[in-house]
């Protein structure tokens, strides 16, 4: 019985990935090891409307994702680490540009 269920989960799991995928979840924008983040999405979604978006306000845009993204992945580290003793934490900047650092 337990062996059925988890057999169903990943069925599920699969399909769900699978959909995911169909529906660009998982494009990537230049570097396909990095992750696409909600402004990069937004953009490309809007570029693709016609519409022009200003360098500037793409930019200035990104950092604000970029601050936030690096302060909630420190705020988990911490919460991580009180669980974890010995667990080394990682430069937010650091993990902002292996995930989501793209060439543009």
């Amino acid at each position: 019985m337990a062996k059925q269920n988890k057999e169903e989960q990943k069925r599920i799991l699969t399909e769900l990935m699978e959909a995911d995928q169909k529906n660009g979840l998982y494009d990537h924008i230049g570097d396909t090891n990095k992750m696409v983040t909600a402004v990069e999405s937004f953009a490309k979604e809007l570029i693709a409307e016609g519409f022009y978006i200003p360098k500037g306000i793409y930019d200035r845009a990104k950092e604000i994702e970029k601050e936030q993204i690096m302060d909630d992945f420190n705020a988990g580290q911490w919460a991580w680490a009180e669980h974890l003793s010995g667990k080394e934490k990682k430069d937010p900047l650091e993990y902002y540009n292996e995930t989501y650092k793209s060439n543009d």
